[in-house]
């Protein structure tokens, strides 16, 4: 019976130990000395989506003339170009050629999109597969069409 007891309370006291050691060290560290915050698992799930968006902002800052090249752009996989024509109507087609900065074997474009409808506004086109430093050019299928692009990289 002594020994059920004792078993009792070595579990109560152990219990009792964790509870406010836990409840001490909490206020041990955050005394004046230190700035503590904590930092919960919902914190920690916001930061990719906060980076991303961040990236996405920073890959739409720049617009470029139809027939003009981006400046290098760093893709990580997937970029989206958007088109933006000056005047609306008219059927023609507008060439989006994406280059390979310092690919000295092809002087050609790395890849090509043809995109339908070149006078609809916010016309766009996904591109998957780039990995390094690209450079994206629109080339109206109209000579008279002007208008713009930019690139946004995911």
């Amino acid at each position: 019976m002594l020994d059920k007891k004792v078993k009792v309370s070595g579990v109560a006291c152990l219990l009792f130990l964790a509870i406010t050691s836990s409840a001490y060290a909490d206020a041990s560290v955050t005394s004046s000395t230190y700035a503590v915050t904590s930092v919960t698992s919902d914190a920690y799930s916001k930061v990719p989506t906060q980076e991303n968006h961040l990236i996405h902002t920073m890959g739409t800052t720049k617009s470029y003339s139809w027939n003009e090249r981006s400046a290098p752009i760093y893709c990580n996989g997937k970029i989206t170009v958007h088109t933006f024509p000056n005047t609306q109507g008219g059927d023609y087609a507008l060439s989006v050629a994406v280059y390979k900065v310092g690919d000295t074997t092809s002087h050609g474009p790395w890849t090509t999109y043809t995109l339908q409808n070149g006078s609809k506004y916010n016309n766009n086109v996904t591109l998957s597969g780039l990995y390094g430093y690209f450079e994206v050019s629109v080339t109206p299928g109209s000579d008279n069409a002007k208008g713009t692009f930019y690139v946004d990289y995911h």
